[in-house]
């Protein structure tokens, strides 16, 4: 029986990075696995060391008390639990990795293959759904109707995932980390049908991510190596790319038009029911008042919604109630619910591994890295449960690895 105990924690994050994409369940048995494998394996001393060798991780244990500690005055008590156990992965996380068998080079590049391969299996699914159902998904996207994702994933949780998956694929086979031939060649087909899948099937927060990262990746990388020319030119290709899907992939044409379109009707003042764009512009102004109202501990996050559906009957009373949402932003929702306090500790926490050696040298972490800025600021990635597990999983992987330029046979 003891035999199978080393393979515990592996399979655990296997499951546990499948279920990202394709079912919940999934990852709530690899994340059990996960917390079972440093217990049947590792003594206390090798647990401890590696637990608080990753100062990043323990980092988002703080991060989990702020939200405890903002929750303590609430009177909406089912809302204050319900946010506790969203973020229950920031608590668990830090406990479940602290085993040095997650930061063999083998494995942690064997677990971030498998994430691709699960981006990869959803995305095939759902782009055959849609090509069979052309006529179908295009009027749902031309009325401003999400793609449904083969396997549950919001779209928006999907498109994001999948532009760090398309980033960490470029960034193996640049770096040269993959032995085997055929894993190459394998990545070179993930990236063309990602290429796809980004721009037929993405939200337009995942195509944010993606350009804005690729686009400071290409600028940084240039700076450093004293390549002038080759980065206007990249930057250049980047703008063509642009402009070729726009011209010939209609589902990114219809985003790029509905856009220009939302944003119009928000200036002009007009009704912003049904426009998405329009919707989070107003959550943002909302929120931004609630701050000012309650700059020091916020409103509290159990209690953000009932007062943003208070700022909406105030400053934006013919906005229904199913186009009224919390902020698309995750610093604006620390923000306006943790005020200044908690906002310093998300911002801390999140620029902290910046300031540290092998993550800032890391090219896998500063791709999440980046992918997760973006995201952040158009969306509220961790208020949902899978958006926490996938940022919490992977930003302790990353952070707690240096990885070296050679290849490795996986």
């Amino acid at each position: 029986m003891k035999k199978i105990f080393p393979y515990i924690g592996p399979a655990g994050a296997t499951l546990f990075l499948l279920g990202l994409s394709l079912s919940r369940v999934l990852i709530t048995a690899g994340l059990v696995l996960m917390l079972l494998h440093p217990l049947l394996n590792d003594d206390f001393a090798t647990f401890r060391r590696q637990l608080f060798r990753n100062k990043a991780a323990l980092l988002l244990l703080l991060l989990f008390c702020i939200i405890l500690f903002n929750g303590i005055f609430t009177d909406n008590q089912s809302g204050f639990v319900d946010s506790v156990i969203i973020r229950l992965p920031l608590l668990f996380m830090p406990f479940a990795l602290a085993s040095p068998t997650y930061y063999k080079r083998k494995n942690l590049l064997f677990f971030v293959l498998v994430f691709i391969a699960g981006i990869g299996t959803a995305g095939v699914f759902t782009l055959s759904y849609f090509l069979l159902h052309y006529e179908e998904v295009m009027r749902d996207i031309q009325a401003h109707q999400p793609v449904i994702i083969i396997g549950g994933l919001n779209h928006i949780y999907y498109s994001v995932m999948l532009a760090f998956a398309l980033l960490a694929s470029f960034v193996l086979l640049w770096q040269k980390w993959i032995a085997q031939v055929w894993l190459r060649r394998a990545l070179y087909l993930f990236i063309v049908l990602g290429l796809i899948f980004l721009h037929s099937l993405s939200a337009r927060t995942g195509m944010l991510a993606f350009y804005g990262s690729l686009l400071l990746i290409v600028l940084y990388i240039a700076f450093m190596k004293k390549r002038y020319l080759t980065g206007i030119a990249s930057v250049a290709a980047l703008g063509g790319m642009l402009l070729l899907a726009f011209w010939f992939v209609k589902p990114f044409q219809a985003r790029v038009q509905q856009s220009m379109q939302d944003i119009s009707v928000f200036v002009k003042g007009e009704d912003i029911n049904q426009y998405s764009i329009s919707m989070r512009l107003a959550a943002w102004e909302v929120s931004g008042r609630l701050f000012l109202e309650h700059p020091v501990f916020g409103t509290g996050i159990a209690d953000l919604r009932t007062e943003m559906e208070d700022g909406f009957d105030t400053y934006y009373p013919a906005l229904a109630p199913n186009s009224r949402h919390l902020p698309h932003n995750q610093f604006l929702i620390f923000l306006a619910g943790a005020g200044l306090t908690g906002f310093l500790v998300f911002v801390g926490v999140y620029f902290f591994p910046l300031f540290l050696r092998h993550t800032s040298h890391n090219f896998l972490f500063l791709t999440l890295w980046l992918v997760l800025f973006f995201a952040l600021m158009a969306e509220a990635m961790l208020e949902r449960q899978v958006g926490v597990s996938f940022f919490a999983f992977f930003w302790i992987l990353l952070s707690g690895s240096p990885l070296k330029n050679e290849a490795v046979k996986i």
